[in-house]
Parts: C-alpha cells; sequence; structure tokens
C-alpha cells in the first residue's frame, strides 16, 4: 500500500477534480448506476468475471485435494509452490505491458488466458493418460513447480490485462454520461465475484461426492480410482468455465483506437 501510494502520488495534480456536491434520491442514484453500466462492453466484463469467480472458486475449492492427493505433493513441497507466486509476479510484470502493447488488451487477455487456463489441466490430463511421472518421482515435483510458475505468470498477466479493460470503460463511460464512475465499476465487479464464488465452493464439494472420494484420510492411502475419478471431473468443470470465461472477454468492444478517441474527446470537453 505505502509503495502504491508513494509511486502514484506525483499524479495527484493531474486528476480530475471532483464534480461539486448536490443532493441525491435513491431513485436518481440507481438510474446513474445502470446508465453507467449499460453497455455491451461492461456486461462482456461483468460476464467473463462471474465465469471467472466460479472457476476460482472451483479451483481454490480443490487444489488441497489435486496437489497433496492427486499429485502427492508434501507441506514442504507445497510451500515451495506457494512462495514461487513471488517469482510468477515478476515474469507477469516482465511481459504484461509488453504483450499489451503488441497485441492489444483484449487478444493479448484472449490468448494469455486460452494458456493460463489449459496449462495445468493438461497436465492432471497427461497423468489420467499415464504420460506423467508417477508420484513420488524425483522428476515430478521439479517439472510441476516449473509449469506452475510460468502458468500462474500468465494469470496474473490476464488479470491484469482484464483489470485494465476495465479502467477503459471510465472514460467510454465519461464520454456517454459526462461522469467518472471508477468506484462504481469496480465495486460491480467486486460484488459479482464475492456473490459467486461460493457457487464454485458448492461445485467443488459435489465433485468430491460425485468421485466418491474418502473421508479423514491420508494422501498417499486414496484408491487410484477415486483419484481418477476427481481429475477426470475436475478437468472438465474448471476448463468449461474458463472457456466461457475467454468467450465473454471476446465481445469486449474498446480496443486502443476507440480508447484513445474517447480520451481525445475528453481532453477537447476540459480544454473548453
Amino acid at each position: 500500500i505505502m509503495a502504491s501510494s508513494l509511486g502514484t502520488h506525483s499524479f495527484i495534480p493531474n486528476l480530475k477534480m471532483a464534480p461539486p456536491k448536490t443532493k441525491l434520491s435513491v431513485a436518481r442514484i440507481y438510474k446513474d448506476i445502470f446508465e453507467t453500466l449499460w453497455n455491451r462492453s461492461f456486461a462482456a466484463l461483468f460476464a467473463a468475471a462471474l465465469f471467472g469467480a466460479i472457476g476460482t472458486g472451483v479451483a481454490t475449492g480443490l487444489s488441497h485435494y489435486i496437489n497433496s492427493f492427486f499429485w502427492g505433493f508434501s507441506t514442504v513441497q507445497l510451500g515451495q509452490i506457494s512462495l514461487s507466486v513471488a517469482l510468477s509476479a515478476v515474469i507477469a510484470l516482465t511481459i504484461t505491458p509488453i504483450l499489451s502493447k503488441r497485441f492489444g488488451k483484449k487478444r493479448a487477455a484472449i490468448t494469455i488466458g486460452l494458456l493460463a487456463f489449459t496449462i495445468l489441466p493438461a497436465m492432471i490430463v497427461l497423468r489420467l493418460l499415464g504420460i506423467m511421472p508417477d508420484n513420488g518421482d524425483p522428476r515430478l515435483f521439479p517439472m510441476m513447480l516449473i509449469i506452475t510458475i510460468i502458468d500462474v505468470s500468465l494469470i496474473i498477466a490476464y488479470q491484469t490485462l482484464a483489470t485494465s479493460m476495465i479502467a477503459d470503460l471510465v472514460e467510454l463511460s465519461e464520454v456517454k454520461t459526462g461522469r467518472r464512475s471508477e468506484g462504481v465499476f469496480f465495486a460491480s465487479m467486486t460484488f459479482v465475484k464475492k456473490c459467486v464464488q461460493g457457487f464454485g465452493i458448492v461445485m467443488a464439494t459435489t465433485i468430491l461426492t460425485i468421485a466418491n472420494f474418502p473421508v479423514s484420510v491420508a494422501p498417499g492411502s486414496v484408491p487410484d480410482d477415486a483419484l481418477f475419478r476427481l481429475g477426470a471431473l475436475y478437468v472438465p468443470a474448471v476448463v468449461t468455465v474458463w472457456m466461457l470465461m475467454i468467450l465473454c472477454i471476446s465481445f469486449y468492444q474498446i480496443d486502443r483506437n476507440k480508447h484513445n478517441a474517447n480520451l481525445a474527446i475528453l481532453q477537447r470537453n476540459n480544454t473548453r
């Protein structure tokens, strides 16, 4: 928080001045909210956030079972995977602006998303096909650690691009309504994620139930058929909702040229 505050403090003089205070009725507040959010690009990102939250809920709810039981990683190895997120963040910080500048936010987000949300499920499919090393094989953990670092860096890059795409809606909304509504956009995204992510947890518990996964059992003692069912149900569940998320992103309509045009319009309006 301190680094963010210090890094952005110099931009304060350039921020748009807050509008004068006015009395607003409840009806006017909701009218402004719906007027702000009523556009196709926001609907695309809103739907993408909805499916993304469901997928995150499923993946989070089953991550312990996948890592500890399916892959057989130890507590120390799980700790190393957790620490590797810091390296993934550095990689994402490096590649995101490059890909955004080269391909545009929408195309970069779709491309990165297709990779980010299929790599780890693909490893599970390879295990089900008997191609991956067995649990306990010294090659397995280093391989999965490297794959996880790459995959998480792509996920962070996708999330950064998606958030930046939400920010671009602010200028589009200001052109149409005359109001800057950053808070409305980001609050609505947070709202849908909080509401829907719990549904992903329900899906995760349903997968465990259908797979007949045993209760109160130690890693290494789960029957192979239960592990197979876990992987066979997990992959289509998470990949389906994440691909629906990517499909929704494809309906986003703001590209670099449209965004620059919106900025130019706002610049002209501010100089009048």
